[in-house]
């Protein structure tokens, strides 16, 4: 009986074991890079912060998956998220042709870009886009005012310029945030300060290639003169990083987020 037994587990073995190859794919040996460009100045354009609900997200399907009603996309696309610095990066793909869409974006809608990966190859693509705004920091530095012996003023001064290259829709607002690292959106918890101004009712001519000022009250901040969180700015030679997001038909353009030193007094 035994013996009859150990015979049926081995043919069962032979009949179960080929069955494990079909499981063997190729891992991906592919991947793309590029830059999200202003199509009118070729500068990448700067982003939110990766990888949270509001990142500006790729989204590529394998051109060759076909839905049964017929579209030429996957139904299990490949998504990341452009960086904040308007590049984005993938080398974890197969190599096949792909349809790509870009959503959440803060540019004007572009058409699907067909693409082709192949094998060993991190093919390099530009996407070319119109922003819906272009905002530029001209100046930043905190003013400070001391009166006997104590500090009376510190402020976060801002100068910044905005352009664009289609006049479609209103500029409807814009901030100005502070942070202790350079990751700075208009995402809940991405700022450790932020003030806005609505420009809803000021005509576009007045807010374009001008230099526009915003101001923030770092003196009566709680966050900023948290102990722990001074420690952290000291930590970081005494520095810490602001960024303004111009807001155009419900959509953020940013500028880069820019470092800005801070005198602290004998004592702080």
């Amino acid at each position: 009986m035994k013996q009859f037994v150990y015979i049926l587990i081995l043919a069962l073995g032979v009949i179960v074991l080929p069955s494990c190859d079909d499981d063997n794919y190729s891992e991906p040996n592919s991947g793309i890079k590029g830059r999200i460009i202003d199509e009118d100045t070729s500068e990448p354009v700067p982003m939110p912060v990766q990888g949270h609900g509001s990142s500006v997200k790729i989204r590529m399907f394998e051109k060759d998956r076909l839905h049964s009603t017929g579209a030429d996309h996957s139904e299990m696309p490949v998504d990341f998220n452009a960086q904040m610095d308007g590049t984005y990066s993938n080398t974890w793909m197969f190599s096949t042709d792909y349809l790509a869409t870009i959503e959440q974006a803060n540019f004007y809608p572009i058409d699907t870009i067909a693409v082709t990966l192949k094998g060993g190859k991190i093919t390099e693509y530009d996407i070319p886009v119109t922003p819906y705004a272009r905002v530029e920091v001209v100046s930043a530095k905190i003013v400070q005012v001391v009166t006997g012996g104590a500090l009376t003023q510190r402020d976060l001064k801002v100068t910044y310029k905005i352009d664009r290259s289609r006049h479609d829709y209103k500029i409807q607002s814009a901030f100005l945030a502070w942070h202790l690292s350079p990751y700075i959106d208009n995402a809940s918890g991405n700022s450790s300060g932020k003030a806005s101004v609505d420009y809803s009712a000021t005509p576009d001519a007045g807010l374009l290639n001008v230099n526009l000022i915003q101001t923030y009250d770092l003196l009566n901040d709680g966050t900023f003169n948290d102990v722990v969180n001074k420690a952290i700015i000291k930590g970081n030679e005494n520095r810490i990083f602001v960024r303004i997001g111009v807001s155009t038909n419900g959509k953020t353009n940013y500028t880069v987020s820019v470092p800005v030193t801070v005198s602290f007094l004998s004592g702080e």
